[in-house]
C-alpha cells in the first residue's frame, strides 16, 4: 500500500476529476445540495425531484447570499421557445407560516 500516493490517478478509482464528479452526481441523485466549481466561480445546485416545501425553505436558507434560479433542460421548457437548457428566475418566497419541525 505505502507505493499509493493520494491525488494520482488510479487504475482502481480513475481521476480525481472522475471520482468528484462520480461522488457529486451520487450526491445529487440522492437529492442532496451539491457545489458545482468551474475556473469561473461556483454554483450551489439542488435537484427539483422530490422537492417539498420544508426543504425548498432550507436551501433558500443555505443560499441566501445568492437568487435562486430554476435551470430546465429545453426538452423540459414546455411552452416556452427554447433551443438551450435556460434559467428561470422563481417568484420571491412568501412563506406564510412556519413549518413544524
Amino acid at each position: 500500500m505505502s507505493d499509493v500516493r493520494p491525488g494520482v490517478n488510479s487504475a482502481l478509482f480513475g481521476s480525481e476529476g472522475h471520482t468528484s464528479v462520480s461522488r457529486g452526481l451520487g450526491e445529487f441523485q440522492g437529492r442532496r445540495p451539491v457545489v458545482i466549481a468551474t475556473g469561473g466561480g461556483a454554483v450551489l445546485a439542488l435537484p427539483v425531484e422530490g422537492l417539498d416545501e420544508r426543504r425548498l425553505i432550507e436551501f433558500r436558507t443555505l443560499s441566501e447570499s445568492q437568487a435562486a434560479r430554476l435551470i430546465i433542460t429545453e426538452r423540459r421548457a414546455l411552452g416556452l421557445d427554447a433551443s438551450t437548457p435556460m434559467a428561470l428566475q422563481p417568484p420571491s418566497p412568501c412563506y406564510s407560516r412556519v413549518l413544524p419541525d
